[in-house]
């Protein structure tokens, strides 16, 4: 086996060492500890992410260029099992409805706000515009 075979196997096998490993601390946060779980995926993330940087390294002083972005790829992808859960709540339905009602009323403001700016002065502006020519002349 040459040496960058087995560099890449001792990483396959950390991989799955840190994936048993993380699985192993999951499993002693109840599951109601919400603070606990969260501290937890926070510390496997972190532990996932030296991981990473020191087989980047090790690759790097091998001459294994290419492993590289898979392994930063599969990083990525390996960070989002962590909290995922917890980061994104999803929305009630009742949230939904309101969001997409504010979507929908800033969406007409601007079609209120373009029709202004395109429509010509009305009757009010005109006369205003007027009215103020006059002041202006007499002095007042």
């Amino acid at each position: 086996m040459s040496s960058q075979e087995e560099i890449v196997a001792r990483h396959k096998q950390e991989k799955k060492d840190l994936e048993k490993r993380a699985e192993k601390m999951r499993s002693f946060v109840p599951k109601k500890d919400k603070v606990g779980r969260l501290r937890v995926g926070e510390e496997i993330d972190a532990l996932r992410k030296e991981l990473l940087e020191r087989h980047n390294e090790e690759l790097k002083e091998a001459g294994i260029e290419s492993k590289i972005e898979e392994s930063a790829a599969n990083a990525e992808n390996m960070s989002l099992g962590g909290n995922a859960i917890y980061k994104e709540k999803k929305l009630s339905k009742q949230q939904e409805k309101r969001l997409r009602k504010q979507q929908v009323e800033a969406e007409r403001e601007k079609q209120r706000e373009a029709q202004r700016a395109a429509a010509a002065p009305s009757e009010g502006e005109k006369e205003t515009k007027a009215m103020q020519m006059l002041m202006d002349s007499s002095g007042l």
